[in-house]
């Protein structure tokens, strides 16, 4: 599906950026589900981009508090596992980001 996508002209970092911008759009609108749909288009468009991964980890964060009560013991690991995984690897690409160091806490705490 990779290469449609490239086919198509919606894979590079250009419009990696671009799904950024519709995510955190959406993030400060309240619809947390279609942020990570757009930092997980992100991510496919350009998977070298930290600050999708960041992005992605910290809305997965944020969709765990929000939904917490309404998960089982499985439900809660997972999403915290999915929210370490995105902030690891913004972390691999840009080792000196803070605010993945200080979210990837928040997640480990609660793990």
């Amino acid at each position: 599906m990779k290469w449609l996508k490239k086919a198509l002209g919606r894979t590079g970092r250009k419009v990696a950026e671009e799904h950024v911008t519709k995510g955190y759009i959406a993030i400060h609108e309240g619809r947390l589900d279609q942020a990570q749909k757009h930092y997980s288009d992100a991510i496919d468009a350009d998977e070298t981009l930290a600050v999708a991964h960041f992005n992605a980890g910290q809305t997965e964060l944020l969709r765990f508090n929000r939904d917490q009560a309404a998960l089982d013991d499985a439900g809660r690991v997972e999403r915290l596992g999915v929210a370490a995984a995105f902030l690891e690897q913004a972390l691999a690409l840009e080792a000196s980001h803070a605010p993945s160091w200080r979210t990837l806490a928040r997640v480990r705490e609660r793990q």
